[in-house]
């Protein structure tokens, strides 16, 4: 499944929860306000962290019970007076502030009445900020800006304000380095990239340039200082094809490492690449570890024809997608974080340091890109590697699909990104004991179709009608699986969320129209 981390609740489900008075805890996404007769002034503070955040919904008209120790232990839905008002102050201030009507996703749909059950609440639906957009804060001061730490929203402190400005920077790579030069780039590596510009019909002419310096300037790592008007290298350059003492002379925490740890019964590890010992840059280790990725065995899912459905080199494509795309939108700029490549037993984790740029749901689902490291994009676009800009999220979606793998999952935290792509199904992936081979197998057809009738699952794992109702109801207990429709409609799908929905829709329209059917009943 899509481990989405940003906004998990949407308005719609909030409705019907509340309608039924079901009132979800407070979270990372949530955040409810008394708000009796005014909105309160620290609703602002959770404003700015959601905004500096993945967004989220505050509530306005539920009051939360706590005991003596202070401790919040219920929810009460309260409602609201004169909603009219409270909803004039809220445009009031977005418009006197700068910072928040410049908001890219501010409008109509960002404040909202709803009646529920005979009282009024208002939400606010306030959306992830764009990078330039942020940091942002309340007043004109960015020192009264706020991240969301669980339930709570805390002013940034100055190391995190330096960060955060640090993160969110964009292009940092293609500024030119002072006092140094094409003396610190590695000399191996220069000539290694000639070769693989040979490769492209369309800039063999680039690589075949006799002097070092002016190939070097013909692909954009030697650029002339906007400010001083001398040559030099880039800190992209640098990080590209630079000598590692260089490197970390400049970004101390700079440290690469693929660690294999996939057999369970060795402490430490299989295989290691490391820029400590290995690697002198970003591109000897990109090299080094699709060496690895290639000569190792991948998952793939037969067709009717028994042919591979994504070819030879599907599951490497997808492994060299997240590489690629850890490489290119780290930041190594940050203090303390250092990129991390990790083998597992069923499983490849790829973490680097610098929240992705965009949503969770935009890179699964749409071909967006916002390039933190624009030099180094273009070193790696130029010698092939990687499909179009802002597909790698969708390719690594549709492989995993195309073999029934479980979906890869992606962890914005804070300051760091986190992908996994799997390399077995949804159904390997559960530890329970308590599953037998008949219940694995009727995971295993509805993770393959989707969406089946009771019926359609006895057809596809040979099972009795018996056999399969009390499986049935057994999956649905555990939660594994989800019931919808009724009578004859009654269909059974995986625990499924709108974000793969849109990621699925490339498979089959049909089984999408009827899983949206299905959800809406």
């Amino acid at each position: 499944m899509i481990k989405i981390q940003a906004n998990e609740i949407r308005l719609e489900d909030l409705f019907k929860r509340l309608l039924n008075n079901d009132i979800p805890d407070e979270s990372d996404f949530i955040e409810y306000k008394k708000g009796l007769n005014s909105l309160s002034e620290d609703l602002w503070k959770t404003f700015s962290a959601f905004g500096n955040g993945h967004g989220g919904i505050i509530i306005c008209g539920v009051e939360e019970k706590r005991n003596k120790k202070g401790l919040t232990v219920d929810y009460k839905i309260t409602g609201v007076n004169d909603s009219h008002k409270q909803e004039e102050d809220f445009w009031s201030k977005i418009r006197s502030s700068t910072k928040f009507k410049n908001l890219s996703w501010i409008n109509n749909d960002s404040f909202i009445k709803k009646n529920i059950n005979g009282k009024t609440l208002l939400f606010i639906d306030v959306k992830e900020a764009l990078p330039e957009e942020k940091p942002v804060n309340i007043g004109s001061s960015i020192a009264e800006s706020y991240l969301r730490h669980g339930t709570h929203d805390d002013r940034m402190t100055g190391d995190e304000l330096r960060t955060f400005l640090l993160d969110t920077s964009l292009n940092m790579d293609n500024k030119v380095l002072k006092n140094y030069g094409i003396d610190e780039l590695n000399e191996e590596s220069i000539n290694e990239y000639r070769t693989w510009l040979l490769k492209n019909s369309k800039l063999k002419h680039l690589a075949v340039e006799v002097d070092n310096k002016k190939f070097l300037e013909k692909i954009g790592a030697v650029v002339k200082d906007p400010q001083t008007g001398d040559m030099g290298i880039t800190y992209g350059a640098l990080l590209f094809l630079g000598n590692r003492s260089a490197i970390t002379q400049v970004f101390s925490s700079f440290q690469l490492d693929y660690i294999d740890k996939s057999d369970v019964s060795n402490k430490r590890y299989i295989r290691r690449i490391t820029s400590l010992i290995d690697v002198e840059n970003v591109f000897q280790f990109y090299i080094r570890v699709m060496d690895v990725i290639r000569n190792t065995p991948q998952p793939f899912e037969l067709n009717e024809n028994q042919v591979r459905n994504d070819g030879d080199d599907g599951f490497v494509v997808a492994l060299r997608e997240a590489l690629v795309n850890c490489l290119m939108h780290a930041n190594y700029f940050l203090s303390n974080k250092h990129i991390l490549i990790e083998k597992r037993m069923n499983n490849y984790m790829f973490s680097n340091p610098g929240t992705m740029l965009v949503s969770s749901e935009s890179f699964f689902t749409k071909t967006e890109s916002i390039s933190r490291n624009s030099a180094l994009s273009k070193f790696f676009v130029m010698m092939g590697a990687g499909e179009r800009v802002g597909t790698g999220g969708t390719v690594i979606k549709d492989i995993a699909i195309n073999n029934n793998l479980k979906f890869p999952e992606l962890d914005r935290k804070e300051f760091e990104t986190n992908i996994t792509i799997w390399e077995v199904d949804y159904v390997d992936t559960l530890n329970d004991a308590d599953l037998d081979n008949k219940d694995k197998a009727i995971l295993k057809a509805i993770t393959k179709s989707i969406i089946l009738s009771r019926h359609e699952i006895e057809i596809k794992t040979n099972l009795t009608q018996k056999e399969v109702q009390s499986r049935l109801k057994k999956l649905r207990n555990k939660r594994y699986i989800e019931m919808s429709g009724s009578g004859r409609s009654v269909r059974y799908t995986l625990p499924i969320d709108d974000e793969q929905i849109i990621a699925l829709s490339q498979k089959n329209t049909e089984l999408i129209r009827r899983t949206l059917s299905s959800k809406n009943k």
